[in-house]
Order: C-alpha cells, then structure tokens, then sequence
C-alpha cells in the first residue's frame, strides 16, 4: 500500500523561497518571521520551523497572529508554493516578492512599515499592475470591489469619454450584469441600444379578438362556444373552411366512431 504523503502538513510553517541546491534552500519561516537557510531533507523529514519555536524564539515583530501578517504569509505562498491553491495565477506566472519583503531579518517589519494597518479588516492586499511583482510601489490595500475592478480577465467599456468595467456599467445603469454582457458580446448590439433600459424581448403579437353575429347577436368565438357548448377550434375551423356564419354556429359536431370529430 502506498504511503499517503504528508508533506503539506509537516511543512506547514515553513514556505521554499529559492532551492539553492539538492541541499540547502532559502524558507520562510511562518512562526518567528525569518527567512533561513534550511536542509532541504531536514524539511522533508518534518523540521516545523526555523529553529526558533524549539529554542523558545519568539517573532520580533509580535504580531504573527494578526491580519496584515495573514496577508503576508499568504502572498508567500502564492509565489512560492507550488501546491498552494491559486500558484499557477501567481508564483506560476512569474509573480515574486520584492528582497525588502523577503529580508531575512526584517522581511515583515518592511512590509508593515510599507503598508500600515490595514483600513478595516475586510480590506486585502491588491497590485496596481497585475503583471507586476508585489513590491511597496505595486500594492496597496483594497476592497474586495476594488480587487473586483482590478481583475485580469475584466472587460473595459468606454463610452461617452467614460471608461469602466462592464460590472460597474451595469451597476450604474441599473441593468443586470448578465443582460449587459450578452448584449454586447453575444448579440453585438451598438452601445447605446445595449445601455438603454427598453425591454427589447421579443413578444408574441396579440391575437387580434375575432367576433360573429348571429341574429344581431355579437359575441367572440370563445363566448359563442361557452354558449352553445361546442368546441372554440370547431368554429375557427369552420369559419376558415368558408362556412357561413349561421352554419358553424348552428350546425353540431359529429362523432364518427372512431374519436374523430366530422365538422
């Protein structure tokens, strides 16, 4: 039986920032802050940490429990985790973090100093350029409406000298996001039809009302029919055959014995 693999768990403070060689490798550790040089088989063997929860070390910076030190743990290991959910859109795509970030001794403090608290906490880390590494220059805090606006994948409108996301548009204009987007990218309708709130669903023409007189009695086809108890589809039938009006509301349906209906 293979062995299950517990990698993940026993590495768990401790994140690869460069192998150097088949020996040593550059890690970030999650419980004091530092990055050291570690033996690699030392790590695969169950090492937990630098060094410093064994010989009683505490983080310099005192918050390793706090929201900022979340966020800073978790680009690490966007950059450099390759099992991390997210990588491929990260470290997979070239994404790293500047050395001010990645000192060895002060690598949070400068992120800290460099950022600040966060705003509220429901703030996040965001880059200006997302093609660009996180670096003091690159990031600030955001809201998750401004990540929204920052998105890769984003589809910028310009119109009437105004340029902003297709969600934002739809937000302004009170139309649903859906609705806009099929519009323009499947429909391809012109701008200003596409923003305008008309209701263009296309709609069943109203069938117009038929009447019939009989005897200076006139009524529609389906009152006729309540009336004289024959069926709505037998009048129209009749009157579109060419019968007289007297003669399909007069003469009665015949069954032929077999559950089909002479007119």
């Amino acid at each position: 039986m293979k062995k299950k693999d517990n990698t993940n768990e026993r590495i768990s403070k401790l994140i690869l920032i460069e192998k150097l060689n088949w020996k040593f490798g550059i890690y970030h550790c999650g419980w004091c802050g530092n990055i050291k040089k570690i033996i690699n088989n030392n790590v695969k063997k169950g090492q937990l940490t630098c060094g410093c929860f064994k010989s009683g070390q505490k983080a310099k910076h005192h918050k390793s429990y706090s929201s900022e030190y979340n966020v800073y743990r978790g680009m690490i290991k966007r950059c450099y985790r390759e099992k991390e959910k997210g990588y491929e859109r990260y470290g997979g795509r070239g994404i790293k973090v500047c050395d001010r970030w990645l000192d060895k001794e002060k690598g949070f403090q400068n992120f800290y100093e460099d950022m600040g608290p966060k705003p509220t906490p429901e703030y996040s880390i965001e880059r200006r350029n997302n093609e660009g590494n996180y670096t003091p220059e690159n990031c600030y805090w955001a809201t998750k409406l401004e990540q929204g606006r920052n998105k890769r994948n984003n589809i910028i409108i310009e119109y009437n000298g105004k340029s902003q996301t297709l969600s934002d548009w739809a937000r302004e204009l009170g139309i649903k996001r859906v609705t806009l987007a099929k519009r323009l990218l499947i429909d391809k309708w012109p701008i200003e039809k596409a923003f305008s709130k008309e209701d263009y669903r296309s709609k069943k023409p109203i069938r117009s009302r038929q009447t019939l007189t009989l005897n200076e009695e006139t009524h529609s086809i389906i009152e006729w029919a309540e009336k004289l108890k024959i069926n709505p589809a037998t009048i129209r039938e009749r009157i579109k055959r060419g019968w007289s009006v007297e003669e399909a509301l007069t003469i009665k349906a015949k069954y032929n014995g077999k559950n089909n209906i002479s007119l």
